[in-house]
Parts: C-alpha cells; structure tokens; sequence
C-alpha cells in the first residue's frame, strides 16, 4: 500500500485505530503545544526526536511547557542538531513521510502532504534512519527544562533551533547577511544595521519565534534589525515597569525580500528571524546620551533610523556595556 495524503491527522487516527498501534515513532523539526493531548487521543507511546541543538537554543513557553507535558507523560524526547526531516513510523510497520511537524499547525491547519506506506522494506529503512538519528541524540533533561522556563530571557543563538551547516555544498550555503564590498570581496559584516521601535501592544509579537514586520522598501535579506519598544503615543500605565518598554530589546534579521500589503497596519513588511534577545534592554536613554538618537525613537516604518561605520561599532559598545555576557555575539552579528 502507498498512499499521497493532505490530511495528516485524519490520516495518523485512522492507521492508528485500524492497526491497533501502540508506538509512533517521530521525527520532527519542531514541536508545538498540542502534541501531549493529540498522543493521548491515538492512545499510543511515543520516541520525539526534534530539531533543537542543546539548551543555549532560544524555546517559547508554549514549546517548554509542552516538552515538560509529554515527558510527564512518559514519552521519551530527544534533540539533534539540524533535524529537519518529518517522519512518523508506527509499530515499525507503517511509514508516514512528508511536509508536516507535529504540531497543531502542521497536523491541522497548514496545507500539508504525506506519503502513507506498509512496504515493508520502505518500513525497515525507516525504522534504521530512526534508530540512527535517535542513537545520535542528546535526552532533554527536564532539569533545563525548568530553568529555561525560569528565564523569559532564554536567548536564540545560531547554534539554536534546528540550525546545522550542510555537509553537501548547495545553494543555501551563501550567507544571508549583507556585508560591505572592497575589492569585490565581502567583508562578512552588515553594511548597516537598522532601529525601529514599536509600541508596548506589540511586545507579544516579539515573543514568536518569527515575525512579520514593517521595513523599509531599500531593506534586503540579510540585514540586520535593532528592535525597541517605546511608551511613545501609548501612555499604558500597565507597561510601566517593563524593562522592555523605552528600551532596545533584541536584534533580528530580515530572512525575505520585502512585499507589500496594502491590507496591513504597515503596508510594507518582510520575514524576520530573531538572532538575540538581550538580557538586559538597553534604555533610550543610554542612547541619546551617546548622541545615536535624537529625542524620539524613529518609528516610520517607511526608514527608521541607520547605523553605519563609526556609529554601528558605537551601538555594538553600547549594547555590549549592557550585556557583557552576549558581548561576543553583538560583536558578531553587527561587525561580523
């Protein structure tokens, strides 16, 4: 039997309950929250191999809730660097592969497809890519787990979610930053770096793990972003004692080109990855007494403001001052 599915969920409760399955075995690049509740309505036990690298990676409540929820369960999980691929095997003896993660977006709200099989030598290869993947992975230790959740500051490093560097050279090798040009060559560093600066309503949005943000139309993949959030016209007296607020909180970078949307709060946007949340925000102040802002914050989502040479390395001392710790990674990320 081989069969081509868009439904992944209809599709794993149906084998599930036909077969009279006991263990699923998943590979997945990401986990959500749902996952613990979906398993107990299958009524099976599961092995999750995810793609996170080791604690340093930067995880969302939801995502350290839901891993504290399954190994309380009694599911086992593990990580490894790089994970991307998508497979569920069952009972060792039915292989499902394709596009979905398990997680509520993949398994029930995305356009997905699968490819559903009983062959049985397809089914041993499966359960032997498992087998070796699961023998290289690291167990999560609920012990970090309880730490990471203890941090709101848990920070995204290049080592963090499923990130690896491909053994075969392809095409998305090339690095996605924008680097100044001498003699034809990069010189691996952004050409510059961007400020923009938001209202307190739209700190949630900082908390995805990608987002979809106003640029401007010059902006190109690659570049890097300073994000701040500002009281500015908002006057919410339930943010004032946010360390977020009237500070810059985190440096991300623009992973598409910009689109336009008129249907929008900003009618120009782009895909955003965050590189590094700070553990200490850096207040507006400490930036106007270093000459890099003038009064207010830049907030036209058509420019902000730019930080190029002298004043890029000036922001890089600045937010280092701040945050010691991360001091290697500002350094990289904004001077290569």
């Amino acid at each position: 039997m081989i069969e081509l599915t868009s439904n992944p969920w209809e599709t794993l409760s149906k084998a599930c309950r036909r077969r009279n399955v006991r263990q699923v075995d998943v590979l997945t690049g990401y986990i959500g929250g749902g996952a613990t509740s979906a398993l107990r309505e299958l009524g099976v036990r599961a092995r999750i191999l995810i793609g996170l690298a080791d604690a340093r990676a930067w995880l969302s409540t939801t995502q350290i809730t839901e891993l504290s929820s399954l190994l309380h369960a009694g599911h086992e999980v593990r990580w490894l660097p790089g994970l991307h691929a998508k497979s569920y095997v069952l009972d060792g003896k039915v292989v499902m592969v394709g596009s979905a993660n398990f997680t509520r977006p993949g398994f029930a709200q995305l356009d997905e497809m699968l490819i559903v099989t009983d062959e049985a030598a397809v089914a041993k290869n499966a359960v032997a890519e498992f087998r070796s993947r699961w023998n290289r992975a690291t167990v999560v230790d609920p012990s970090k787990l309880r730490a990471l959740r203890a941090s709101e500051e848990a920070r995204m490093s290049n080592g963090g979610l499923g990130f690896a560097r491909s053994a075969l050279p392809t095409g998305f090798d090339a690095p996605l930053r924008v680097g100044s040009v001498r003699d034809g060559r990069s010189t691996g560093g952004p050409e510059r770096i961007r400020l923009m600066a938001y209202w307190p309503k739209w700190i949630e949005e900082l908390e995805s793990d990608s987002i979809e943000w106003s640029t401007s139309p010059k902006a190109k993949s690659g570049d890097i972003h300073l994000f701040a959030i500002t009281k500015t016209g908002d006057g919410l007296a339930e943010y004032d004692g946010d360390p977020r607020v009237d500070a810059a909180t985190s440096l991300w970078k623009q992973t598409s080109r910009v689109k336009m949307k008129r249907s929008s709060r900003w009618p120009i946007h782009a895909d955003f990855e965050k590189l590094l949340q700070f553990e200490h925000p850096v207040p507006k102040s400490d930036f106007r007494a270093a000459g890099l802002v003038a009064r207010n914050w830049p907030q036209n989502p058509k420019s902000g403001q730019y930080f190029r040479g002298d004043s890029l390395s000036a922001v890089a001392k600045l937010l280092s001052a701040r945050n010691p710790t991360q001091a290697d990674d500002i350094r990289r990320h904004l001077l290569g």
